[in-house]
């Protein structure tokens, strides 16, 4: 019982015992974001190393100990509070199939996350001087232009566009086009394509030859022709970007900045949350604030506003 996402480190079945590995694997499977089962199943991993007992004699004082020395090896504050809520989530599943009676990671307190204290975005000039600076007369530069095109405009998320394939994008026989694709954690869904993302999209497939299949943005490097058509890892997605910001701006940015750069643009421009919300294929609009953080407090306009309508002097 044992996989590339195994919540069960390597040598430890034995000494777990099967109960709780089908335990362990069925509360993986549960989770519909890939990225969420991988970063669980090392969370859950690392705690069953370090604690060096037997799950189900895991006490709340072993969880607090976990915590405490995550912390003391420089761990962020975001990191100690992800591995905890795995810790509690794979807790209650065991309590729900009757393992244990006690969560033992229940009510362990969890370190403060300031969300997105470490968000970087570009304002409309900078994104434009980044566009500039990419130069549209190679297949990398093709490439990299319609990547950038396709974050700003529709804020994609990175695995999104890592994971674009030439047969997600569809003709809807007017002269538009409608993207299949799944956003992190949900169901397949469609939404339009802005002409621009279309044009240049088309302009990078053109130049290779416009193939009928297999991802949108691929590796263009002397290995190619014995390698053959590769699609661009995310971590290459994340190199090009770190590239063309730091020669186009004179800092490295992340591909998330480029989605925070369509969210404050869009707010700009509409004003309207859940416009915004749904461009960035957000469930809740609480997530959607928390990338809008850094938009001007507007309360004191409208409180003005307020004190004009009741004729306050």
């Amino acid at each position: 019982m044992s996989n590339a996402l195994s919540p069960v480190p390597a040598g430890a079945l034995s000494t777990i015992g099967d109960e709780w590995a089908r335990a362990a694997f069925a509360w993986l499977a549960n989770f519909q974001s890939e990225r969420t089962r991988t970063t669980y199943a090392a969370a859950w991993g690392d705690f069953l190393k370090r604690v060096g007992k037997h799950p189900g004699g895991v006490t709340q004082g072993d969880v607090i100990a976990y915590r405490d020395t995550l912390s003391e090896e420089g761990k962020s504050a975001a990191t100690v509070a992800m591995r905890l809520a795995a810790l509690g989530s794979f807790y209650a599943h065991a309590r729900r199939v009757r393992l244990v009676e006690d969560n033992p990671a229940r009510d362990v307190k969890r370190p403060k996350v300031r969300a997105y204290t470490a968000a970087r975005w570009l304002t409309r000039g900078e994104a434009a001087a980044l566009l500039a600076g990419i130069e549209r007369d190679s297949l990398v530069g093709l490439r990299d232009y319609a990547i950038v095109v396709c974050m700003f405009t529709m804020g994609l998320r990175l695995a999104e566009v890592a994971g674009l394939q030439i047969g997600d994008l569809r003709d809807r026989g007017d002269g538009s086009s409608e993207l299949r694709y799944r956003p992190k954690g949900g169901e397949e869904q469609s939404r339009p394509v802005p002409a621009a993302v279309s044009r240049v999209v088309r302009a990078y497939l053109a130049a290779r030859g416009d193939p009928d299949s297999g991802p949108v943005f691929v590796a263009h490097d002397r290995a190619l022709a014995m390698r053959g058509t590769t699609g661009l890892s995310r971590e290459a997605i994340r190199l090009l970007v770190a590239r063309r910001t730091l020669a186009a701006l004179g800092r490295q940015l992340n591909p998330h900045a480029l989605r925070h750069t369509a969210a404050g643009v869009a707010w700009d421009v509409t004003h309207d949350l859940r416009k915004v919300q749904h461009l960035l294929g957000h469930s809740s609009a609480t997530t959607t604030e928390r990338y809008l953080h850094r938009r001007d407090d507007e309360r004191g306009t409208l409180g003005d506003a307020l004190a004009v309508a009741i004729g306050a002097e």
